[in-house]
C-alpha cells in the first residue's frame, strides 16, 4: 500500500468535503502525531495517513451517521443512539474501506476507535487517540498538563486523558461510552 498516495488523494478530497477549522484540525493532528511517534517504532507514513483521515465521518449529521451505523450493523452500545458523534470514529472507517481506499487495519483501527479507545490499541491507534487531543488548537482545561505526558510518558498521557474524560462526563451528566471504561481499566493495569 503506498501510503503517500493515498495521503496525497485523501488531502484533496478532505480540504473539499471538510470545513476549513475541521481540516487545519486534520492537519494540526498530522502534525502532532510525528512527534508523539518518535516514541515508537512505526512508519512516518503510514502515521500521517491515519492522522490526516482520522476525522473523515466528523461532519456527517447526527441523522446519517445513526442511519449508516443502523445499515451496517455498526452500533456497539446504547450509549451511541443517545449521543451519535460517538459514531464518527466507526463511520469514517467504514467510508474509508467503501472508498475501497485503505484496507489498512491498523489505519482503520486508528479512525474508529480515536475517540472512545479500547483496550489492547496498536501503537498507531494510541498515536492517533493522543494527538487528536493535544494537537496546537486544542484548549480544554488541563491539556498544557496531558501535552508535557504525551511527549514525555505516551501511556501515563493515555491513562489520564481516559480519567479526565471519564470525570468530565460525569460532572456534566453525559453518557459514557463503555469501550472508554474498558480502555482506561485495561492501561491502569498496564501503567
Amino acid at each position: 500500500m503506498n501510503y503517500q498516495i493515498l495521503y496525497d488523494y485523501y488531502e484533496k478530497e478532505l480540504q473539499k468535503t471538510l470545513s476549513y477549522k475541521r481540516f487545519e484540525h486534520s492537519l494540526n493532528v498530522v502534525e502532532t502525531a510525528f512527534k508523539i511517534s518518535e516514541f515508537f517504532s512505526i512508519e512516518k507514513d503510514r502515521v500521517a495517513l491515519a492522522a490526516l483521515v482520522h476525522d473523515r465521518g466528523k461532519e456527517i449529521s447526527n441523522k446519517r451517521l445513526l442511519s449508516i451505523a443502523k445499515e451496517q450493523n455498526l452500533i456497539y452500545d446504547e450509549s451511541e443512539e443517545i449521543y451519535p458523534e460517538l459514531l464518527h470514529g466507526p463511520i469514517g472507517a467504514y467510508l474509508l474501506e467503501y472508498d475501497n481506499k485503505i484496507r489498512d487495519e491498523k489505519i482503520l483501527n486508528s479512525v474508529r476507535y480515536h475517540t472512545t479507545g479500547r483496550p489492547n490499541m496498536s501503537q498507531l491507534e494510541i498515536i492517533i487517540f493522543l494527538a487528536d487531543l493535544v494537537e496546537p488548537n486544542r484548549s480544554y482545561p488541563r491539556v498544557d498538563d496531558l501535552r508535557k505526558l504525551v511527549f514525555n510518558e505516551p501511556y501515563e498521557a493515555l491513562l489520564k486523558s481516559l480519567d479526565w474524560t471519564l470525570e468530565y462526563l460525569m460532572r456534566t451528566g453525559k453518557v459514557i461510552h463503555p469501550l472508554t471504561v474498558k480502555t482506561r481499566n485495561h492501561y491502569l493495569n498496564k501503567v
